[in-house]
């Protein structure tokens, strides 16, 4: 290991260099309240608490029994930075930096494994790092789950290979104890079980009855995970995808496709898209695609278990993002299937390099073209997760049929103090979906305006539809505006039982708890 880092010390320094020259400005950028704000702003409090680490093993990454969305590693990602540093953007946006380099380096020393060519394989990892499909990675803090789901995915084949190789149990734990770790990121982390067997077959490893045992061990591993995320939060309802298999399917085909496209010809880079239909260039770069590589095919122009595994690799990873009710298209969930896509380009570029002598003057002109396309794309889309005003302005632009996307950006024009857009924004939510949230929201804009009798009524006829912990909140801090302190408490308290962690309510109680001392 050490010799291999020594070896390479420089390509990582320019690696670094140029990944920081394109997106190290982030380092300066906000929060941008999607995802950000209950992941860590809500709850800083309760990540920040050592001792509340085990608890992000027993509930949801957002802290609620509402979501799906079971990310251990995730908070505790979050957590390490907010014990050390704090809570403060810049901290996160610069990690956010640092395991995006991590990740790419990870899938170089990946490709050297597989016995890819050295020179080459540095080539195409940078450009990857460049790549404007992957800016949302660098820069977007919550998109890093899928960096560090690459970073234990590659830690973990790496692993398992020096396992086979070498027959040295050390190696076989590292794999282990990172096949843990990636599915404890992510639940797409379980799909390594089968690049393991894909990884032994194409690349003709001999592997023995004693590691093959061995590695049954891992299937405790997913025991435990599922046993813990059951625990968690709620199951996914399978049967609601089989029931509609024709939205499923068309989901994800227009998904794979416009995936394909972005990674293809990433021209514009959209913060996200909803109800997204193929139109013609997608479809036109698709069909090219697939001929090219069914050519590649036929002709055994590569090795077909090299193309069977990237081919693999891009659909495992991939087509499970697509089990999502109400899907929204986001470029990130694209970076851990891409090394399917790396591995094939990398074999068909290894290909030609060999056979035309003519290709390498070619290719290094063509690197310098792309590395300078890629490099102007990416740091241009970084600036519009600059902050939550420009962020939320550009996914309305992007996708403003998203009910979300209306929602955020009225937030926005919420605390900017124009309420009257704020409202409309939000009854074109409510329209384009109706949802428990979206009233909610309308009470905070009336609350915002003065208008407590309007908010204290909606909020009312919501808690007797369900007591949720926002609503109750808010009607505490309106009960305690109002002067009714006894009422503001009884709020507070039942508030309290369904989210302990919420800052914001836990200051309010402090104000409670003085008030009543005074009085």
């Amino acid at each position: 290991m050490k010799k291999f880092f020594l070896s390479n010390i420089f390509f990582l320094l320019i690696l670094t260099l140029s990944v920081f020259a394109v997106y190290g400005k982030s380092a300066f950028f906000g929060f941008s309240y999607y995802d950000d704000d209950t992941l860590i702003l809500n709850n800083a409090d309760f990540i920040s608490d050592i001792k509340n680490i085990p608890h992000f093993f027993t509930e949801s990454c957002f802290h609620s029994g509402n979501y799906l969305y079971y990310r251990p590693v995730l908070t505790i990602s979050f957590s390490i930075e907010s014990l050390l540093f704090k809570i403060t953007p810049e901290i996160y946006h610069f990690n956010n930096i640092l395991l995006f380099i991590a990740a790419v380096f990870l899938i170089y020393f990946l490709l050297l494994k597989l016995n890819f060519n050295r020179h080459l394989s540095k080539f195409i990892v940078f450009l990857f790092s460049l790549h404007p499909i992957f800016t949302s990675c660098a820069v977007w803090i919550p998109a890093r789950n899928d960096t560090l789901l690459i970073i234990f995915v590659c830690v973990s084949l790496i692993s398992f290979i020096n396992y086979i190789n070498s027959n040295e149990i050390k190696f076989f734990v590292f794999q282990c104890l990172a096949f843990a770790a990636a599915l404890f990121t992510k639940e797409t982390g379980i799909v390594l079980i089968f690049i393991y067997f894909m990884i032994v077959y194409c690349f003709n490893y001999k592997i023995t009855k004693k590691q093959i045992f061995n590695n049954l061990y891992i299937l405790l591993i997913i025991l435990l995970y599922f046993v813990m995320r059951a625990r968690a939060v709620p199951g996914i309802d399978f049967i609601y995808f089989i029931a509609d298999l024709k939205t499923t399917a068309a989901t994800t085909a227009t998904g794979l496709m416009t995936y394909i496209s972005k990674f293809i010809f990433p021209d514009y880079m959209p913060v996200i898209l909803y109800n997204i239909t193929p139109d013609t260039k997608t479809i036109f770069i698709n069909i090219t695609a697939i001929l090219m590589l069914l050519m590649i095919f036929h002709r055994k122009y590569i090795e077909r278990k090299i193309l069977l595994l990237g081919f693999f690799w891009i659909a495992a990873f991939l087509i499970p993002t697509f089990i999502q009710k109400d899907y929204v298209f986001m470029l990130h969930r694209f970076m851990p299937a891409s090394i399917g896509a790396i591995i094939i380009i990398t074999a068909v570029t290894e290909k030609l390099s060999k056979n035309y002598k003519f290709f390498k003057i070619y290719s290094v002109l063509l690197f310098v073209f792309l590395t300078v396309i890629f490099s102007y794309l990416s740091y241009y889309n970084a600036n519009k997760y600059k902050d939550a005003d420009i962020f939320w302005k550009n996914a309305y632009a992007d996708a403003e049929n998203y009910h979300v996307a209306c929602q955020g950006l009225a937030k926005r024009y919420l605390y900017s103090g124009n309420y009257s857009k704020a409202k409309e924004l939000l009854f074109e939510a409510k329209k384009l979906k109706n949802l428990y949230a979206y009233d909610l929201d309308i009470a905070s804009v009336s609350i915002a305006e003065g208008n407590f009798d309007e908010a204290e009524n909606r909020l009312l006829r919501l808690i007797k539809l369900k007591e949720n912990f926002i609503a109750l909140k808010y009607l505490s801090e309106i009960y305690f505006v109002k002067g009714d302190i006894e009422k503001s408490h009884v709020y507070a308290e039942k508030a309290f039982k369904l989210n302990p962690n919420d800052k914001r309510l836990t200051e309010h109680i402090k104000k409670l708890q003085s008030q009543s001392l005074n009085n």
